[in-house]
């Protein structure tokens, strides 16, 4: 009986673990040369927020600058940087650590639904859900050409020196 058991147990984990090859063949293939596919319903589209984009979303005053991605990187840092208030209470109690700050942009370049992914401690953590609130961008990101809801992670790092 036991012996049942056991090549039930074997033959159920060669069962999974081909299902599991044959997935991730599926996976390998749809993502081989980043090719992404795109819902065939343009309403599907139009709701959808994906991840993994052709073209991130373009910070204000990038539209026109020669590597988009780069510039709306170094703006966002500097807006961050130069709109951030160290909270006096966190400042007195030396807390400090980075702040994963997760949010979405809608087509028309808005930021919504801003959450904190993993935080450090209330303070800073409110400090940092404020300043991306405040993010504005030209467009969201594009995919195959398309806009789309574009849901982007940012750390904001809070240091005393």
């Amino acid at each position: 009986m036991k012996l049942i058991a056991l090549l039930l147990v074997l033959f159920s984990a060669e069962f999974l673990s081909a299902q599991v090859v044959e997935e991730c063949k599926k996976v390998e293939t749809s993502f081989k040369d980043y090719d992404i596919a795109i819902p065939a319903d343009e309403t599907n589209l139009r709701d959808s927020v994906f991840t993994i984009v052709t073209s991130f979303p373009v910070y204000v005053g990038c539209l026109n600058a020669p590597n988009q991605n780069d510039c709306s990187a170094k703006e966002v840092i500097k807006f961050i940087a130069s709109n951030t208030v160290y909270p006096e209470v966190a400042r007195e109690n030396e807390i400090q650590g980075t702040v994963y700050v997760n949010y979405k942009v809608l087509r028309d370049g808005h930021v919504t639904d801003v959450k904190v992914l993993r935080g450090v401690n209330p303070i800073i953590d409110d400090e940092a859900v404020r300043v991306v609130r405040m993010l504005k961008y030209e467009r969201g990101g594009l995919l195959q050409d398309k806009l789309v809801i574009t849901e982007m992670t940012l750390p904001v790092r809070f240091a005393l020196k």
